[in-house]
């Protein structure tokens, strides 16, 4: 169901009644929306290589999104995706979208 917004301009009363929609096809609709974005997401979407322990890497804060300091991976992946690294003498759990690979 659908309504417009009231406002202060004159409008029809008509535009201002609920449109009762078929609940198979909003279904349906929505499917397809779903499908579609579904479609253009993984057209760039690519699988980051793993790493390896020793590998030089650069991380990046999420804040604003630049790869700047420098370490090493410390340890294999600690869940799916999360490596242990060094930074500047600290150790950090990173995602491994966070991490760049500097080879």
């Amino acid at each position: 169901m659908r309504r417009r917004t009231l406002t202060q301009l004159p409008s029809s009363e008509t535009l201002l009644v609920p449109q009762d929609d078929d609940p198979k096809e909003v279904r349906k609709r929505l499917e397809h929306y779903r499908r579609s974005n579904k479609k253009y997401y993984y057209r760039i979407a690519k699988l980051l290589e793993p790493l390896k322990e020793g590998n030089v890497i650069r991380t990046t804060y999420i804040k604003h999104g630049k790869f700047t300091n420098e370490g090493k991976v410390i340890s294999k992946p600690v869940y799916r995706r999360s490596y242990t690294v060094n930074v500047i003498g600290f150790h950090h759990r990173r995602n491994r979208r966070h991490l760049q690979e500097r080879g």
